[in-house]
């Protein structure tokens, strides 16, 4: 019985790191959206949504263990980044107020909950990306968006060590050619 119990845990487990690694080999290892191309990184594998791209990491859950995430079959979603456009903000020619903008997303994530821990800022070829760190205890969460694409909404929600992948996403967006 325990020996089931083990080989099924070491199966799960195998099964959640083949779901990135098998997902890299079969595409090539990035997702298009609107006109830019997004780098997907190691162990998060992309699922397509109608309206935008989302990248989920999962990891095994092991029966009757206590485990806070919400369980989806054998695995729970560890962490998810999600890209999102806006293409009426898109197509207007208005400036948009950055300094509201800002204001906003901190005022949001302040209701959910989340303290701001810093604030950071990248040259890219969509232009300078500002990204807002949030926390609560054991996850993390990034909103980033991009001050000449202003139709580009970058958001992360999941543990804090996969912040880096999360900033590497967001630095080396590329235009689809």
């Amino acid at each position: 019985m325990l020996a089931a119990l083990a080989i099924g845990v070491l199966l799960a487990q195998l099964a959640a790191f083949s779901l990135g690694f098998f997902w890299h080999l079969t595409h090539d290892g990035t997702v298009r959206f609107l006109e830019w191309r997004f780098r997907v990184p190691a162990g998060f594998c992309a699922v397509p949504r109608h309206d935008h791209p989302e990248m989920i990491r999962f990891k095994p859950i092991v029966p009757f263990w206590p485990y806070r995430s919400p369980i989806a079959g054998s695995f729970a979603k560890q962490s998810t980044i999600n890209i999102f456009g806006n293409l009426d903000i898109r197509k207007s020619n208005a400036e948009p107020n950055y300094v509201e903008l800002e204001a906003t997303v901190v005022k949001d994530a302040i209701s959910e909950g989340l303290t701001q821990q810093f604030k950071k800022r990248f040259d890219t070829a969509a232009g300078p990306a500002i990204c807002l760190q949030f926390g609560a205890p054991s996850m993390t969460s990034i909103r980033c968006y991009f001050q000449r694409n202003t139709a580009l909404v970058v958001l992360y929600d999941g543990e804090p060590q996969f912040s880096d992948d999360v900033y590497s996403l967001v630095r080396e967006i590329a235009p689809v050619r």
